[in-house]
């Protein structure tokens, strides 16, 4: 083959496969200016193939580079911070003896006490230890119990808890009611909850500024509700008090100097934590996974100073440098773009592989009408927020990494939901 030929070649398969990409970009903008709910929302679309020791190869491209709102899709971000930073097991406590004497302090671990996990091997080694002196240091507390560009008016809602350095019960108060009866825990919170009349118990909520709470007569048709509390009082945690009332024992604060050989307490698999994470969309898990990584990179906890740093290493080559607020994506200041999160999936399954991301990210059944296909994906929704990240295999076991965000809409969630997957489907059926 001469040179010219060779050249005509290349040519004509560059001019084929642009004219390929261009007819379904020009196919998806038909799509979404003739949809009557996309059409009135933000809407962007990144999708690549994954291509193993390369970049993933883009194949369709609709404002992804714009910026979006991601909400929930931030998780995606925490779980590949979770990956890189955390072993295999969480730190659940550090801890000192010395004499008759144990020095504790928290490591952020969400998981102490939490319903989720049976095993607990933080409170156990604590409870195996009454016989000491039990003394915690409050040396390194979290400064900030919301991050920037939290709605301060959700504080009553079970999905905001409050950040902090020794979580406990989840950092809510849970009311259990039955026809006859109702449990609270923890039950040492509020004075005013005991002794009330089972067939009074409706709706719990919360004062702003202390953890008095208030019994509403509306009767609610749930029979669990979770209500954040406050987690410090006069710079105190109030896990300390919460803590010591379930061991039955006194526990005072640390005075003493400062302590470095800490000895370590291990708790539950880092992957269980991050598959919960993931499935529930568990804001509280993202955050305090957060701050473990903090923790575990700067020996206190700073998590701006760990997202700038991620950001000038690992992420140095992320698409469109990012606004990036927090862990769980419930701050309305996080900023990213389709190609942004596409890249971030794209690493994670180059660092730790295909089925081990099929394992942790939430398998999804897209369907509209009789169409339907299995996604692995992450969800993001808020107010005027509905976005779908993740990845599939095609019929020739190509992995396709997508991210569809939309933003700025005032229709119903389930209506642009169901558009959007529409949207997915056709899609999907053109690369399969």
């Amino acid at each position: 083959m001469s040179k010219k030929s060779i050249i005509l070649f290349f040519l004509s398969s560059f001019i084929l496969t642009a004219c390929s990409v261009t007819s379904k970009l020009v196919s998806i903008k038909y799509h979404i200016q003739k949809d009557s709910v996309l059409r009135f929302a933000k809407v962007g679309i990144a999708i690549a193939m994954y291509q193993p020791n390369k970049c993933a190869k883009p194949l369709m491209q609709y404002h992804a580079n714009a910026y979006f709102t991601p909400a929930s899709n931030l998780k995606i971000l925490t779980l590949w911070i979770a990956l890189h930073y955390l072993p295999d097991s969480l730190l659940g406590l550090v801890y000192h003896i010395t004499g008759d004497s144990l020095i504790f302090s928290g490591t952020a671990d969400p998981s102490f006490l939490h319903h989720d996990f049976n095993n607990q091997p933080a409170f156990n080694f604590l409870d195996s230890n009454k016989d000491k002196h039990l003394y915690y240091d409050n040396a390194t507390p979290i400064d900030n119990f919301y991050a920037p560009g939290w709605s301060w008016d959700d504080y009553n809602q079970h999905y905001m808890p409050e950040r902090s350095s020794l979580p406990i019960y989840g950092n809510v108060l849970t009311l259990i009611k039955t026809d006859t009866s109702y449990q609270i825990i923890p039950n040492n919170i509020d004075a005013n909850l005991h002794n009330l009349d089972s067939s009074n118990v409706g709706s719990l909520t919360r004062l702003f500024h202390n953890n008095r709470f208030i019994l509403s007569p509306i009767k609610k048709t749930t029979t669990i509700q979770q209500i954040p509390f406050i987690t410090n009082i006069a710079n105190k945690p109030i896990a300390v008090t919460l803590l010591s009332d379930t061991l039955h024992i006194p526990i005072n604060y640390y005075q003493g100097d400062t302590i470095t050989n800490w000895d370590t307490l291990y708790s539950q698999s880092r992957d269980s934590l991050c598959k919960i994470m993931m499935a529930r969309s568990d804001n509280f898990y993202a955050d305090q996974i957060l701050e473990m990584c903090s923790l575990r990179y700067k020996h206190h906890f700073d998590t701006k100073a760990l997202i700038d740093s991620i950001l000038h290493n690992e992420f140095v080559q992320i698409p469109n440098k990012p606004r990036w607020e927090d862990g769980s994506g419930l701050s309305r200041y996080n900023l990213f773009s389709p190609n942004d999160i596409v890249w971030v999936i794209n690493q994670l399954i180059k660092n730790w592989g295909i089925e081990e991301m099929k394992l942790l990210f939430p398998i999804k059944i897209i369907a509209f009408g009789q169409k339907k296909t299995t996604i692995y994906a992450k969800t993001g929704t808020m107010g005027g927020v509905t976005n779908l990240s993740g990845f599939f295999a095609t019929s020739k076991n190509r992995i396709i990494i997508f991210s569809l965000l939309l933003n700025d809409f005032i229709d119903k969630i389930g209506t642009v939901n169901n558009a959007r997957n529409k949207l997915l489907l056709s899609i999907i059926k053109r690369l399969h």
